[in-house]
């Protein structure tokens, strides 16, 4: 196995012992070329992309708007589609959508002017535990505040009925780590704008609240249990 995403984690975790070893069995094989999207979360699948990618593309240009145009994109899409798996997802990624159109995004993003960074493949896994993870914001991003270069990001995730709160908090610490190993050096984090947000459900965790103990992480904790049914 390669790399595990988040999502993942959060699948292996919600099951027990005898199925969690079949579920990693599973992910160790090699996957063959999907024909039709399943239910996953926007770092482990394409099932989310749609509605991620519009929820994105309005938060990074400050245009609520185009969440409404690929409402009206994908009903488009439900109306022309044949198969019911397809008419389910355009369905669900609709939803999601009614979700947010009407959120302020901007209340992710500090209020200063932002310069985002590309995110090359290769820094996007890194082991926890001696794990290889793989973390995928949308949008990391610098700033200048005081005139101290800081940096944040922010990680859209979706899952049909969401997660938890402490669920979403393993995407924040995750997001949390990938910018420390990767950004660091150059850039002071700013935790309260290192944010997970939880589409499905409009629950967020920023890092902050994990600093502050307001939310427990338990991601350590989690890949300890994973860790021996990788052997």
């Amino acid at each position: 196995m390669e790399k595990i995403g988040i999502s993942k984690i959060v699948e292996f975790i919600r099951l027990k012992d005898g199925p969690r070893q079949t579920f990693i069995n599973n992910l160790k094989k090699p996957k063959p070329p999907k024909k039709i999207k399943t239910e996953e979360s926007s770092d482990g699948g394409d099932y989310w992309s749609t509605s991620i990618w519009a929820i994105s593309n309005a938060y990074k240009n400050n245009k609520p708007i185009l969440i409404k145009d690929k409402i009206a994109d994908l009903f488009e899409r439900h109306g022309k589609a044949t198969a019911k798996t397809s008419k389910d997802m355009y369905l669900q990624n609709i939803q999601i959508l009614h979700n947010v159109e009407d959120y302020d995004l901007k209340v992710f993003k500090p209020q200063f002017d932002l310069q985002y960074l590309s995110k090359p493949k290769e820094k996007s896994i890194f082991k926890i535990k001696d794990i290889p993870v793989q973390v995928l914001p949308q949008y990391v991003f610098t700033f200048k505040e005081n005139d101290i270069s800081k940096i944040g990001a922010i990680w859209s995730i979706a899952k049909i009925k969401g997660y938890s709160i402490e669920e979403i908090g393993l995407f924040a610490d995750a997001l949390y780590r990938y910018l420390n190993l990767n950004y660091s050096k150059d850039f002071e984090i700013n935790s309260n704008y290192c944010v997970a947000f939880d589409v499905s459900s409009l629950q967020e965790v920023r890092y902050s609240t994990v600093e502050n103990n307001s939310i427990v992480t338990l991601l350590d904790s989690v890949m300890d249990i994973l860790k021996p049914f990788l052997k």
